[in-house]
């Protein structure tokens, strides 16, 4: 789920509170008992709807956090990286040049 459907979802959640709302009203100017509304069953699932959308906006805050948390790590990393002297390379001991196989015969004989 990406960040940009949050929109989208608070949206959905508004709508559904206000189709609650009117159920709740109709079914409480109807006569109603509140104990036979709690087992209606539209407004159980209004009430579901807006309780998967409260859950949805909460993973998407904790996926925003991680983003940060992460972003952050990076950071962290790439400047120790920087800070970070490279170790000193060895130097290369002055060799004379290595004999051909012409010159080595020549050597040992």
């Amino acid at each position: 789920m990406s960040l940009a459907r949050k929109l989208n979802i608070e949206d959905h959640q508004k709508t559904d509170r206000e189709k609650l709302n009117a159920r709740l009203e109709l079914l409480k100017s109807q006569g109603v008992a509140d104990a036979r509304i709690a087992h209606d069953p539209k407004v159980k699932q209004m009430k579901a709807k807006i309780r998967k959308g409260r859950l949805q906006l909460e993973r998407l805050a904790a996926l925003k956090k991680q983003n940060a948390e992460n972003a952050e790590a990076t950071a962290k990393r790439r400047a120790e990286a920087k800070a970070a002297v490279p170790a000193p390379k060895k130097e290369k001991s002055v060799q004379e040049p290595k004999k051909s196989k012409k010159e080595k015969k020549q050597v040992a004989e």
